[in-house]
């Protein structure tokens, strides 16, 4: 079966559906005030939607509600982005469904969905809700690579909060939260080949390795000290004090580490480092009521790629790493929580379209979107690409309870 993914949105108050059948695609829709499915099928999409009698309901003039019919049901799509809708069918009022066969392979399909009732030409007593239907069935499935729950050492119990892997995927570095009176944070290493997990810093958090693999970027005395450990002496030293930094990432050149706060003040910026301390670069993006939530750099270390949050929107800015120039890259609906470059045209991001967390990647050059992971991973976070072993990891929560981190071939 070709792969259909579409994000619809629907212009009519909808109410949400079920799901089909197993092994069949899955459709998922946002509760709203209208009865709607999206069914994909090979190469096309059917669209059938059927208005509430609230919806419908009109008050006449002598003061009581009728129910009215719909005068008239308009289809539009865009291909790529929801900047470009275009007209495509306009229908009878008593029209319900509509099915758009022969669709393009790659991009991602946007359709709008608008009743008008009786005098309502511009359509203003419409809502908007988006609905994702992809064909979920045929994905990849992860690969286990280690349950990192917890586990008890004396007194104490440690829990699993983040790792890095080794670029040759020989070791990672995991973080554990442990609490005897008072909370600590430990880094300890996971041999991949024994299967044998040892301490590494008795004050860490944060851990990322270089692209060398000589050394792991991690944070201590309590997340303000931005510090090196070296990996064949053990030894580790201070870079930098930081304000509570939320993610920590080398440069593919392993000189630099990039960096940006938790915290509100300084939520929209982003600060680079050199790796003795000395030479700083900082950018504060043009962002209006929307903070930094994740970022990545480019494969070649040219760009940084920043996903910003606001206001339902999630927003995709390359920053130029020579330099200050920023520019909006993209804008999309939805929730969008990480991001990681594969390579100079694709990126892989966290999204909600599918109405669950879901791993998505898309291909700058032609736009096309493609859906990894499916409703199996209940929840999806720590991306990292590991080109040596062609897979992306990440943490995930099992079916039958603790977390885990997996692997997924590309």
């Amino acid at each position: 079966m070709k792969k259909v993914y579409l994000l619809l949105l629907m212009s009519l108050s909808l109410l949400g559906c079920g799901k089909d059948e197993e092994n069949s695609p899955v459709i998922d829709i946002l509760p709203t005030d209208m009865n709607v499915k999206a069914e994909p099928f090979e190469g096309g999409v059917r669209l059938t939607w059927r208005p509430s009698a609230n919806w419908l309901q009109l008050v006449n003039m002598q003061g009581r509600s009728e129910i009215a019919d719909l005068a008239r049901v308009e289809i539009f799509q865009a291909v790529g982005d929801t900047t470009d809708f275009k007209l495509i069918s306009t229908l009878d009022g008593e029209t319900t469904h509509f099915t758009v066969d022969h669709l393009p392979g790659g991009p991602l399909l946007y359709y709008k969905v608008v009743g008008y009732l009786p005098n309502d030409n511009d359509s203003s007593r419409t809502s908007i809700a988006q609905v994702v239907a992809t064909v979920a069935n045929g994905l990849t499935p992860p690969q286990l690579v280690l349950k990192a729950d917890f586990f008890k050492q004396g007194a104490s119990t440690y829990y699993f909060q983040r790792y890095a892997a080794a670029p040759d995927y020989s070791q990672i570095a995991l973080e554990y939260m442990s609490s005897t009176g008072s909370i600590t944070r430990s880094l300890w290493a996971y041999n991949v080949t024994e299967q044998k997990t040892k301490p590494m810093q008795s004050d860490g958090s944060l851990p990322a390795w270089s692209p060398s693999g000589e050394q792991i970027a991690f944070l201590r005395n309590e997340g303000t000290a931005l510090s090196l450990y070296q990996t064949n002496t053990q030894a580790a030293r201070t870079i930098t004090t930081v304000p509570y930094v939320r993610t920590l990432r080398w440069s593919p050149d392993g000189q630099w580490l990039a960096y940006h706060s938790q915290s509100w003040q300084e939520g929209r910026k982003l600060t680079q480092v050199s790796l003795d301390g000395t030479r700083k670069r900082i950018w504060q993006l043009a962002l209006e009521k929307a903070t930094i939530a994740h970022f990545a750099y480019s494969v070649n270390g040219e760009k940084l790629w920043v996903l910003a949050q606001s206001a339902g929107k999630s927003q995709l800015f390359q920053v130029n790493t020579e330099g200050t120039d920023q520019q909006l890259a993209g804008e999309f609906m939805g929730h969008f929580q990480e991001v990681v470059a594969l390579s100079t045209s694709k990126l892989l991001f966290i999204n909600d379209w599918a109405g669950y967390p879901a791993l998505w990647q898309v291909d700058l050059t032609t736009r096309e979107w493609r859906q990894l992971t499916g409703e199996q991973i209940a929840q999806i976070a720590q991306l990292q690409w590991n080109p040596t072993r062609g897979a992306v990891t990440f943490v995930t929560w099992l079916p039958q309870g603790g977390r885990a981190i997996m692997a997924l071939p590309l």
